[in-house]
């Protein structure tokens, strides 16, 4: 995870809540992950609501792509 790159941070945020998300559907999430990355991208100087929001709804795009076969 980078720290200084907040477009990285964001990516990683939606690959680990993508993760759970599937994980979730599966069986037993690890949650770790997904708890740093939301620490990280929040503590971030250049933070906003609005990437943070964009984070989450690629998150759910991608888990919707992935229960519908659409990979």
């Amino acid at each position: 995870m980078s720290s200084t790159n907040i477009s990285a941070l964001y990516r990683d945020f939606t690959n680990a809540l993508s993760d759970v998300l599937v994980e979730n559907a599966a069986g037993l999430a690890s949650r770790g992950r997904l708890a740093r990355t939301r620490a990280a991208v929040k503590n971030h100087p250049h933070y906003s609501e609005a990437g943070y929001l964009a984070a989450v709804d690629a998150a759910f795009s991608k888990w919707q792509a992935i229960q519908t076969g659409e990979r």
